[in-house]
Formats: C-alpha cells, sequence, structure tokens
C-alpha cells in the first residue's frame, strides 16, 4: 500500500516518467533501466483486490482515483521495457 505523501509523489513521477518513455525503439538506456524498476515499485505495490490506494489522503484512498491512471500507464510500458504480470492486469 502506498501510504505516505513522499510515496504518492513517487508515484506521480513514476507514472510521468512511463509517459515520457512509452512507444520508443532503441536499445535500453540509463532511463529504460530505471523504468523498469519503476514499473517493478508499481506492480508491488499494488493492493490485494487489484487497485492502487493511499492511507494519506481521502479521495485517492478507495483507490477509484489512482487504479485507472496507474494501470493504463502500466499497460503502455513495452513488453520489452518491462513484460506485463500475469493476471495483474485482469486483477486491477
Amino acid at each position: 500500500m502506498i501510504n505516505s505523501l513522499p510515496r504518492k509523489r513517487l508515484v506521480v513521477f513514476i507514472v510521468a516518467l512511463i509517459s515520457l518513455h512509452c512507444g520508443t525503439d532503441r536499445e535500453k538506456s540509463p532511463s529504460e533501466i530505471i523504468l523498469t524498476k519503476a514499473c517493478d515499485f508499481l506492480w508491488q505495490h499494488q493492493g490485494n483486490d487489484g487497485g492502487w490506494h493511499t492511507e494519506m489522503l481521502g479521495l485517492l484512498r478507495s483507490g477509484q482515483a489512482l487504479t485507472p491512471y496507474i494501470l493504463f500507464k502500466l499497460t503502455e510500458v513495452p513488453d520489452s521495457v518491462y513484460p506485463k504480470p500475469k493476471g495483474k492486469i485482469e486483477k486491477a
């Protein structure tokens, strides 16, 4: 679970990073390595119900605000950078 304001900022940064690097066809660069780590972080923090939540901000607590945006951006990451985990997309 994402449960602190600094982590919320990190999630926003990670999603922005994903947005910048989607759809490019080139060899893995240092930024793509960071993108791989960012995707790994987000997938590891997916809640048991399939959503991404925060404990601090009431609007984001249910996951309705974060989940669709994070999931959309994660599905845009090419499989060559980060293969989509089995069952996680359906769970979200």
